[in-house]
């Protein structure tokens, strides 16, 4: 048995060479390769990589001509030799044991249809002021993401999931499902894990130790990932005619009701802003008790109107203009 770790990167300067070095360290008892697709970086990225890998022999470096994430996983996954490929980005750090618990996984569950496999994470941020510790504080909270994977911080059992933050797959199952979409720039692994389950394959978030997913850093940033991947959302329920779950739903059936309410009676509008506010508010009191940190606090607090907004204009627009465009392909440019 072969493992291929597969790490997609473009400017990852601030973040590589603790992704790499987590990686190197981890427990591996198989053979096995990785590969790093570098998007033509342009800052000290590849040095620090190559620094940090030499002499490693099984560590190989392959270019990614059209810099996007997801033309490297598609290079990653054609030029692998593992029967199993992981794919780790370089926003993130990985536990000793992170590729023991996903291969083993894989390996003792052959009878099963497995399309892919990950674990719990928990979102921290590099920069270390409180005002950054309450954005990933909002992304792993109920109220900000829904009850999804990036909630399952600790599990005791394994889950089935509409998708996952990376994770394993067997490499038959490219043969089978086919590749990344190269339409989708974002997203394109939750469009990937939708045709697993469509082809009956079951995604599963499995127990283990997290690894460290390092989320954006400023209010501006964390608005456009969110559009970005919202965006997606509504792509997807363009093409696919039914909507992907009805968590994505929420935010963008949310603004829309608002909207109609506000323009029939502005009062029962202004109760719901009330509503929303007070379970803002009592998210960010029961942070402060945890924290004891008024700006941890406040950050958490405005995180949750940035995220549900982004959401929502994202979706919305996904959704329309792939809707209106002749050509499906090129419906994705608003994410880039």
């Amino acid at each position: 048995m072969m493992l291929s770790i597969i790490i997609p990167t473009y400017n990852e300067e601030n973040y590589i060479v603790d992704t790499v070095s987590s990686i190197i360290n981890a427990i591996i008892p198989w053979d096995y390769e990785i590969l790093l697709i570098d998007g033509n970086s342009t800052d000290n990225t590849l040095n620090l990589v190559k620094k940090l890998t030499n002499g490693i022999s099984n560590f190989h470096i392959l270019n990614n001509p059209k810099r996007m994430q997801v033309y490297a996983l598609n290079i990653g996954i054609k030029e692998s030799k593992g029967d199993i490929i992981v794919r780790c980005d370089a926003h993130s750090v990985y536990p000793k044991t992170y590729f023991l618990n996903l291969v083993n996984y894989l390996l003792d569950n052959e009878h099963l249809k497995i399309g892919n496999v990950g674990t719990p994470f928990e979102t921290k941020n590099k920069s270390t002021t409180e005002i950054t510790k309450g954005l990933q504080d909002a992304m792993s909270n109920k109220i900000g993401v829904g009850d999804s994977h990036r909630t399952n911080t600790c599990l005791e059992k394994e889950k089935e999931v509409d998708t996952l933050l990376f994770g394993a797959w067997r490499k038959s199952v490219f043969d089978d499902v086919g590749l990344f979409d190269e339409a989708f720039i974002r997203g394109q692994d939750y469009e990937h894990n939708l045709r697993l389950k469509d082809k009956g394959y079951k995604v599963m978030q499995i127990p283990g130790e997290p690894f460290f997913y390092f989320t954006r850093s400023s209010f501006k940033k964390l608005a456009k990932m969110i559009y970005q991947y919202a965006y997606v959302k509504g792509q997807l329920l363009s093409i696919r005619k039914k909507p992907v779950n009805v968590r994505s739903l929420i935010p963008v059936l949310s603004l829309l009701i608002f909207t109609l309410v506000a323009l029939v009676d502005r009062q029962i509008a202004f109760l719901l802003l009330l509503i929303y506010f007070t379970v803002a508010i009592i998210q960010a009191v029961i942070n402060f008790i945890t924290h004891s940190s008024v700006l941890r606090s406040v950050s958490l607090f405005f995180s949750f109107p940035v995220m549900h907004a982004s959401h929502a204009l994202g979706f919305i627009a996904g959704y329309l203009k792939t809707q209106f465009s002749k050509d499906k392909s090129n419906a994705m440019d608003g994410t880039r």
